[in-house]
């Protein structure tokens, strides 16, 4: 039987581009029996972070329902996923411009759903520690988006108490996904990552 050797994404630069949409993080030493499950629904990929896997899915939202349904039949397997983030989009940045720019137009595209309504971002970073800070980038698109809702006429606003939506952004090296959960979604899947 041979081996299928899965090359790693080493903290800040990919030893070869990988694509992924969903990043899984695992229970404190759960990763291997975490990993095992995963498999069982696609190709799974080492990240180099610790207790961070990666994969690439055709349907996030099909995934996601796939997953709740095998941790809902073996609830011992809920004790070795900690989070799920599903990115709506995904997109490879260089440096800090670049990211803040396609984190502007991914965001933008969902003023009109923020409009009215409260929401925060958050931004979780993995690598590239001197070309993005969190907070920064988080108070960045918060303001972008508070603007655009503002022109439309229909401001939104931000609040970190039950949100009707969440911004998030995850990134793995050069590498960032983007998604919005609302309200519903984030407390009907508790698998999501919210952080």
């Amino acid at each position: 039987m041979q081996t299928l050797k899965v090359p790693r994404i080493l903290n800040d630069v990919p030893k070869a581009r990988h694509t992924w949409n969903t990043v899984i993080t695992a229970r404190r030493d759960r990763l291997p029996e975490a990993r095992r499950v995963l498999r069982t629904l696609g190709h799974v990929q080492r990240t180099g972070f610790y207790n961070v896997l990666a994969m690439n899915v055709d349907e996030p939202q099909t995934f996601l329902e796939r997953l709740e349904r095998l941790v809902s039949d073996q609830p011992h397997l809920a004790e070795s996923i900690a989070s799920i983030f599903c990115a709506e989009r995904c997109f490879d940045f260089s440096d800090t411009s670049e990211f803040e720019a396609k984190a502007r137009e991914a965001g933008l595209a969902w003023a009109p759903q923020l409009a009215g309504k409260s929401f925060h971002v958050r931004v979780h970073r993995r690598g590239r520690k001197r070309t993005l800070v969190s907070p920064d980038e988080e108070r960045a698109l918060a303001d972008v988006l508070l603007a655009a809702t503002r022109e439309m006429g229909n401001p939104a606003r931000v609040t970190f108490d039950d949100p009707d939506a969440i911004v998030l952004i995850e990134t793995i090296g050069g590498r960032a996904g983007v998604a919005i959960l609302t309200r519903d979604e984030y407390r009907r899947h508790p698998l999501l990552a919210t952080h």
